[in-house]
C-alpha cells in the first residue's frame, strides 16, 4: 500500500475538530446534518445492560436492600474533544486520544427490601414453609423430596412429554411469573394463602397432600385430591390471587389463574393420581380461545357462588391495600413491593484511547477504520429519583459509598460506547476529509 502522507492524516484528523467546518464532528453527533449529497445523522442514545440486583444495604430496619438499574441510556457523544493524535505512515495505524466533557447517564432503578426471587412459586411455596423445628417431621411426612424439586421434575415432564396442552401450561405460568409473583406482595392475599382454613386444613395441608401424591412411588396409587375439601380450597386461593392480579392491573393473569377453575368444578370431584391427570394433559388438545369463553360464561355451581360469599370480605380486603398502595397511604418500602423511581448521572472521562488504522479502499482511496478504544471514562455517582418514606436517604448514601458498583458502571459505559455507532461515524467522516470529498481541509 503507497504511503499516505502524515500530513494529510493529521490535517483530516484536525478537520473533525474545526468549528463550523463541514467536516466538524461535535455538530453531526448532535444533529441530522446534510453536506451536499452526504447525510449524517446523530448517535443515538446508547442502550447500557441493566446491572440486575445488587445488594447496597443491609441495615435495621430495611434488612438488604438491592438496587437494580434499568434501560439506561448513554448520550451528549457531542462533547467529545480532541486531547492528542498519531499516525504511523508504515503500517497505517491511528491512535487518537479523545475526552467527553460530559456524557450523560440515564434510566430506571428498582429497589427492593429482603432476598428478591424472580419465581411466583418459590415465594408461594416459602410462605407455606413450617418451623424450622417443625421441617424434618414435614420431609419425613413427603418422604423427604421438597415440593419444589418436585415441581421442577413436573415441568420437565409438562414441557418435554405432555404434548401441546403441557406446553400451553408452562407458557401460561412463564408469561404470567412476574404478575403471580407480584400478587404475593399482597399481605391480605399472602395471610389468608397462609392461614384460611377449608374444613380445617390451610394451603400448607393441601400442598403437603400434593407432595404425597407426586413422590416416587405414590404417582399410580395415591390421589391428589382426594380430600373432600382439597378441591373447594383450591378453587379459594385461585380467586384470591385471581383478585389480587387484577387489582394490580395485571387482568391477564387474574383471567389465566381464573380459567384452572375446571379443574375444581366439584368438591368431591373424581379422584386423581398424578398419572392420571399428567396422561390426561398429554391427551387433551390444549383449550381454543372460542372454549375458554365459553367456560367463562358456565353457570357456577352452588359451592362455588357460595365460596364467593364466603371470601368476599378478603376480597375487598385485597383491593382496598392495592388501593392504598396507590394512593400513597401505605408506602411501598413499608411492604415487599420494589419502588421505582429514575436516576441520572452526568459522567466527564479523562483522555481515552481510539485506535484505527488508514487503509486502501479497492478502488485505491483511503479509507479511515477505527476499531477499539482503550481507557475507561471516570467513575459513575449516581442522582437517585426521590421516592416517598424514610429509605430513600439511606439508599442515596449507599449507592454513594459503593464505589465497586461506580467501577461496574464506568467499564459497561466505556465498552458500550466501543460497540456503538460512534466509531464508525468518525471513520466515515475522517474517510471524506481524508479525501476532501466535502470540501478542502483547510
Amino acid at each position: 500500500m503507497p504511503d499516505i502522507s502524515a500530513s494529510s492524516v493529521n490535517d483530516a484528523w484536525n478537520a473533525l475538530w474545526t468549528p463550523n467546518g463541514v467536516y466538524h464532528l461535535p455538530s453531526k453527533l448532535k444533529k441530522k446534518t446534510r453536506q451536499g449529497p452526504a447525510w449524517f445523522r446523530p448517535v443515538p442514545p446508547i442502550p447500557i445492560q441493566d446491572s440486575g440486583p445488587i445488594v447496597v444495604l443491609n441495615r435495621d430496619p430495611w434488612g438488604i436492600v438491592t438496587v437494580n438499574l434499568k434501560n439506561g441510556l448513554v448520550s451528549q457523544l457531542e462533547t467529545i474533544h480532541p486531547e492528542g493524535f498519531t499516525y504511523d505512515p508504515a503500517t497505517g495505524a491511528i491512535s487518537a486520544r479523545v475526552s467527553f466533557k460530559e456524557l450523560k447517564f440515564v434510566g430506571d432503578y428498582e429497589v427492593r427490601r429482603g432476598r428478591a426471587t424472580s419465581s411466583a412459586i418459590k415465594i408461594a411455596s416459602k410462605a407455606l414453609q413450617p418451623h424450622p423445628s417443625l421441617a424434618p417431621a414435614a420431609a419425613a411426612a413427603t418422604g423427604g423430596t421438597d415440593g419444589i424439586t418436585l415441581a421442577k421434575n413436573y415441568q420437565n415432564q409438562l414441557s418435554h412429554s405432555a404434548g401441546q396442552s403441557g406446553q400451553v401450561m408452562l407458557n401460561t405460568y412463564y408469561t404470567h411469573n412476574d404478575a403471580y409473583a407480584s400478587a404475593f406482595q399482597n399481605t391480605k392475599l399472602l395471610k389468608n394463602w397462609q392461614f384460611l382454613q377449608t374444613g380445617g386444613k390451610t394451603t400448607s395441608d393441601f400442598a403437603a397432600q400434593t407432595t404425597n401424591a407426586a413422590q416416587p412411588g405414590n404417582t399410580q396409587s395415591v390421589n391428589v385430591n382426594g380430600d373432600p375439601s382439597y378441591s373447594p380450597h383450591a378453587f379459594t386461593m385461585q380467586l384470591l390471587v385471581a383478585t389480587a392480579c387484577n387489582a394490580q392491573g395485571n387482568t391477564d393473569a387474574g383471567s389465566a389463574s381464573y380459567s384452572f377453575k375446571a379443574a375444581t368444578l366439584t368438591p368431591s370431584g373424581t379422584p386423581q393420581t398424578v398419572n392420571n391427570v399428567m396422561t390426561t394433559v398429554a391427551t387433551t388438545p390444549p383449550p381454543s380461545q372460542d372454549s375458554l369463553v365459553a367456560m367463562a360464561v358456565v353457570p357456577e355451581p352452588d359451592w362455588m357462588i357460595e365460596i364467593r360469599k364466603k371470601v368476599q370480605p378478603i376480597i375487598e380486603e385485597i383491593e382496598k391495600e392495592e388501593e392504598d398502595v396507590r394512593r400513597g397511604v401505605i408506602l411501598r418500602e413499608e411492604t415487599a413491593r420494589p419502588v421505582h423511581s429514575g436516576f441520572r448521572s452526568y459522567v466527564p472521562s479523562p483522555p481515552i484511547t481510539i485506535t484505527g488504522a488508514v487503509a486502501q479502499a479497492e478502488d485505491g482511496s483511503p479509507v479511515v477504520n477505527f476499531t477499539g478504544i482503550d481507557g475507561v471514562v471516570s467513575e459513575v455517582n449516581l442522582a437517585l429519583g426521590v421516592f416517598p418514606g424514610r429509605l430513600h436517604p439511606h439508599l442515596a448514601e449507599a449507592v454513594g459509598k459503593a464505589n465497586f458498583l461506580k467501577a461496574i458502571l464506568a467499564r459497561r459505559i466505556t465498552s458500550s460506547i466501543a460497540t456503538s455507532a460512534l466509531l464508525p461515524h468518525m471513520g466515515r467522516l475522517m474517510t471524506l476529509a481524508l479525501s476532501e470529498k466535502l470540501g478542502p481541509v483547510s
